[in-house]
């Protein structure tokens, strides 16, 4: 009977091993992806921020060509109105 026992536990001790074995593999797969979605969700932040910024910036350049663009008119024609 002692040998019986002995030879359950040693099973049951592996089988619970590689349970928690695979349960920590499975947790650290679980870990991995969910720092890819936040890094993920990072980046479509930043991406975010970085289109704004484009878009301010082409305001501006298309502002300032307009000025340029008066100020050359002005030049042509010999006045000094703006």
């Amino acid at each position: 009977m002692d040998e019986f026992l002995l030879i359950v536990s040693a099973v049951w001790d592996r089988r619970s091993l590689a349970a928690v074995t695979e349960v920590a593999a499975v947790v650290d797969e679980a870990e991995e992806a969910a720092g890819a979605a936040t890094v993920l969700a990072m980046v479509a932040a930043l991406a975010e921020v970085v289109v704004a910024v484009l878009v301010e910036v082409a305001a501006l350049v298309e502002e300032a060509a307009g000025t340029e663009a008066r100020r050359r008119r002005v030049r042509r024609r010999g006045g000094s109105r703006m």
